[in-house]
């Protein structure tokens, strides 16, 4: 059989072994740098990252959010710690570690405080990775990633003493007494995550607790906030849901 030459053919004739095209020893040297340079969260290790920067509270900055979990979960983060991705934890490549940062979801307006324990994200867009629990918080696990602005903020340990004392026209918040009400926001199996919750309300001015119980056999946490008569836990319920928080009003059993 003779073959017969197509002009303007560019393939070779029927029957022709390929070959595999040759990788240049500069492309190969910039995809091997590629792939050390993404491994993700929860165990990045050998990146030269940018020196951190001395974040004062008040501190800000807005971009875009992305989260973490599977498979970086129980692996070590870049402080040393175990990376928990049930815990309010983040990355981010220049914050010092121990930094508390409220991320507010510019989409929805809903926030979240998490504490900086790991370094990334790598990527150009990218400024904070969060935890799954906080990125379940700010309503974002769907979407991945999400605009954001963040603030330096104080621990829940409170790196500054507030003043004990209060104005007289500070809104009284009685505590809860047999017969009173009060607002639970939330119920958690993991008592980190009640605590972290039970600040965010106190920053907000509010009196919170944490109350451990039992249900079916598993250890649970309660965080409610102190109402008063039914009237009084009302109005308060209606300012939480105006600073983004989820709760109703019950009566306090002892």
């Amino acid at each position: 059989m003779v073959t017969q030459h197509v002009p303007g053919r560019t393939s070779p004739p029927p029957g022709t072994p390929r070959r595999k095209p040759a990788i240049p020893g500069v492309r190969l040297c910039a995809l091997l740098a590629a792939v050390l340079t993404l491994s993700g969260c929860g165990g990045r290790k050998k990146i030269k990252l940018p020196p951190p920067v001395e974040a004062k509270r008040g501190w800000s900055e807005v971009g875009i959010a992305s989260w973490y979990g599977h498979p970086y979960h129980g692996r070590q983060t870049s402080n040393g710690e175990t990376y928990d991705m049930n815990k309010m934890t983040a990355a981010h490549t220049r914050l010092p570690f121990g930094t508390w940062v409220n991320v507010r979801n510019l989409r929805n307006g809903r926030s979240t405080q998490v504490r900086i324990n790991d370094r990334g994200p790598f990527t150009a867009r990218h400024i904070i990775d969060l935890s799954r629990a906080a990125a379940s918080e700010i309503q974002m696990i769907g979407a991945g990633t999400v605009r954001v602005r963040l603030t330096v903020i104080d621990g829940p340990d409170g790196k500054r003493k507030r003043p004990k004392r209060r104005s007289r026209t500070t809104e009284s918040r009685p505590a809860p007494a047999r017969g009173a009400y009060e607002i639970q926001i939330g119920v958690f199996k993991i008592e980190a995550n009640a605590k972290t919750l039970a600040w965010a309300a106190k920053q907000k001015g509010h009196r919170v607790e944490v109350r451990p119980f039992r249900r079916g056999g598993s250890r649970l946490y309660r965080v409610v906030v102190a109402g008063g008569t039914k009237e009084a836990a009302s109005k308060r319920l209606r300012k939480l849901k105006g600073q983004g928080f989820k709760g109703f009003v019950r009566l306090v059993r002892r």
